[in-house]
């Protein structure tokens, strides 16, 4: 006889509200960094300005594109350890080519992206084709391009990039009428991803809670948005 297989159940997505009642863990988190917030709030007036808000996320640019890419390897139940080592060999790749090969910054920045993510598809394929864990692959992977990387250094261990024209992609910043441009098309590439999501979710027959995804997101992200554009 044969079995007749069962239908698995669709997830429920939990809404902000019911992941906070049945799962308390995410509360710690929360509170804390609302008392952060709050305490350095109380000992500097510019800490919520629009400025020091941009500044925040300026600083936390590095460390966020990581974990994003790092959030699609844990999706899949992997693990990326070379991922701090990789960021340091394109770092340094991209300053010696502008130092010491005279490449144009505009040039030597995306040939380092384009190393990064040559150097992880490369791990990805090995863990992919050999079968090796990628705790082994990356660690290895790691450990060789921190090597490579005291290769790559000059004997002061450091570049000095300054007057080089890395300011141009670095440091600059826009402002007044052309914020509230960036803003705006950045809110409705927003809008249309919530939008798109949310038609697909239908379209699955899936249940869809308005006030918590669409309009709680779209709302939040747009004052959000506002505080940190600088006046």
């Amino acid at each position: 006889m044969t079995s007749v297989p069962t239908m698995t159940p669709p997830v429920k997505r939990r809404t902000f509200g019911e992941l906070l009642s049945s799962d308390l863990r995410a509360l710690p988190v929360l509170l804390a960094l609302v008392l952060l917030w709050a305490f350095f709030a109380i000992q500097s007036d510019v800490f919520l300005s629009p400025r020091n808000l941009s500044n925040l996320l300026i600083q936390s640019t590095v460390v966020g594109i990581m974990a994003l890419g790092l959030m699609f390897v844990l999706l899949v139940k992997e693990i990326d350890l070379s991922v701090a080592a990789i960021n340091g060999v394109t770092s340094v790749f991209m300053a010696k080519a502008i130092v010491e090969w005279g490449a144009s910054p505009w040039m030597a920045v995306p040939a380092a992206i384009l190393l990064g993510a040559g150097i992880g598809s490369l791990s990805a394929r090995w863990v992919n084709w050999v079968g090796v864990p990628s705790f082994v692959v990356t660690l290895g992977l790691g450990l060789a391009l921190n090597g490579l990387q005291l290769i790559l250094l000059p004997d002061t261990a450091r570049y000095g990039l300054q007057g080089t024209g890395i300011e141009a992609v670095a440091l600059t910043t826009i402002g007044g009428t052309w914020a509230w441009i960036a803003l705006a098309v950045g809110i409705a590439i927003f809008a249309s991803l919530v939008l798109s999501s949310v038609g697909r979710r239908r379209r699955a027959g899936l249940e869809v809670n308005a006030r918590n995804e669409v309009v709680l997101p779209l709302v939040g992200g747009t004052l959000f948005g506002i505080v940190v554009v600088p006046s």
